[in-house]
C-alpha cells in the first residue's frame, strides 16, 4: 500500500511498519472524515444543493461509494462529471509537482507529458490493487533478471507470451512502503505510462497514471496524491460545517 502504517490504506498484508509521519497523521484524519461523511449521508443529514463558489473557484459535491468529496471543477476531466450527486467514479487531471488543475482540455494539451498525473477514484467491487497483484498474478509471469534502479525500486519484466507486451512492474523492497507500479511502453499514438492502483479499506479504488520519468520521485508522488485526497475530503467537511 502507499503507506503501510495507515489504517485507511492498510489491508494488513505483512509489510513493515514505517515510522510515524505527517502523511500518516493526515491520512488518519482522512479516514475519520470518510467515516463521518458516509454516516451522515446514510442518515440523510448531508444534502447537495448546487455548485459551490468561493471567490472564482467553483466546486461540486460528489459522492462515490458513499463517500463525499468536494472537487474544484478545474480538476474534473469530463463535462458529465460537472454536477453534484452520486457518481460511480470521477476522473481528475493535475500538474506535477504543482498539483495545479489540468481538467481543461486545452491546458492539458499544452502541458508536457512528464508533468501530467491522471487520477481516477471509483467504487469497484472486488478490485485488487497493484501490490495485491504483485504477490499473486505478477509473480507468476515475471521473466528475466531482477533489475535495481536508481530510484531504489526493483524492476521486473512481465512475460510477453502471457500477453504483457513491453510491460514491467517496479516495486519497493527496501523500505516496506509496499509501493508497486505497472508500466507499459508507448508508441506513435500511445504514451509510455505507469499506473498504480490502491484499494482503500472503505472499498474505493484510487488509480493514478504518470510518466515513467517520475519514478525517480515515487515517494513524493505517492504522498502528494494522498495529501490531495485529504484536501478534497477536508474541503467537503468545511463546506458542510
Amino acid at each position: 500500500m502507499i503507506q503501510a502504517d495507515h489504517p485507511i490504506l492498510r489491508h494488513d498484508r505483512g509489510f513493515a511498519i514505517l515510522p510515524f509521519s505527517f502523511l500518516t497523521g493526515a491520512l488518519i484524519l482522512l479516514s475519520a472524515l470518510f467515516i463521518g461523511h458516509a454516516s451522515l449521508r446514510h442518515m440523510g443529514l448531508v444534502v447537495s444543493t448546487g455548485s459551490i463558489e468561493r471567490g472564482e473557484e467553483a466546486s461540486y459535491e460528489l459522492v462515490i461509494g458513499g463517500i463525499n468529496f468536494r472537487v474544484p471543477t478545474g480538476y474534473l476531466r469530463f463535462a458529465e462529471q460537472h454536477r453534484n450527486g452520486v457518481l460511480p467514479g470521477i476522473d481528475l487531471a493535475l500538474a506535477w509537482p504543482t498539483m495545479a488543475p489540468l481538467g481543461d482540455a486545452e491546458t492539458l494539451r499544452n502541458t508536457p507529458r512528464e508533468h501530467i498525473v491522471f487520477i481516477g477514484i471509483s467504487d469497484v467491487d472486488g478490485a485488487m490493487d497493484t501490490t495485491d497483484l504483485l504477490g499473486t498474478v505478477y509473480r507468476e509471469v515475471f521473466v528475466g533478471p531482477i533489475e535495481h534502479t536508481q530510484s531504489g525500486l526493483v524492476r521486473r519484466q512481465l512475460d510477453p507470451q502471457a500477453g504483457y507486451v513491453d510491460e514491467t512492474v517496479l516495486y519497493d523492497i527496501a523500505t516496506g512502503s509496499g509501493f508497486a507500479a505497472r508500466c507499459a511502453g508507448g508508441g506513435e499514438t500511445v504514451w509510455e505510462t505507469c499506473y498504480r492502483d490502491v484499494v482503500l479499506t472503505n472499498g474505493l479504488t484510487v488509480t493514478y497514471r504518470f510518466s515513467p520519468s517520475l519514478l525517480e520521485q515515487w515517494r513524493d508522488l505517492d504522498e502528494s496524491i494522498l495529501s490531495f485526497l485529504l484536501m478534497l475530503a477536508r474541503s467537503s467537511q468545511d463546506y458542510e460545517g
